[in-house]
């Protein structure tokens, strides 16, 4: 006969993107005589915290005006959320009205947003 008994563990919704966690709980006998009658097996269990947090990047404005003389424009990346590891996007200029090899500089290049980073700046 088998009789089961369930043990709530709290988990703590953070709102930090992390990766996923885990913890083990351990089975230890107490008290029940004679002992070498009693088995453990398994006397561990893993659980895995699966993060469900997310971030939003962006950038922080759509629309960027520069002068021709200007030499080059600088647009700012922003991350909305909290991080305990690194957050990478790809920055990648595109042809519009404006021709890269004679208007603008191609760019693609890759951007880090680090914990406690919030925002990243790319010239063009």
């Amino acid at each position: 006969r088998t009789t089961e008994q369930v043990v709530n563990i709290g988990i703590t919704n953070d709102n930090i993107l992390e990766f996923d966690e885990n913890f083990s709980s351990t089975l230890v006998l107490v008290l029940m005589p004679p002992v070498d009658r009693v088995n453990l097996n398994p006397d561990r269990a893993t659980i895995t915290i699966v993060d469900n947090d997310k971030v939003v990047v962006g950038f922080a404005n759509q629309l960027v005006t520069v002068r021709e003389s200007s030499g080059f424009a600088t647009l700012t990346v922003s991350l909305t959320g909290l991080i305990e590891r690194n957050v990478t996007v790809r920055f990648t200029t595109s042809p519009g009205t404006a021709n890269a090899s004679s208007d603008y500089t191609a760019t693609s290049v890759d951007l880090t947003f680090t914990p406690g980073v919030n925002s990243l700046t790319v010239s063009v």
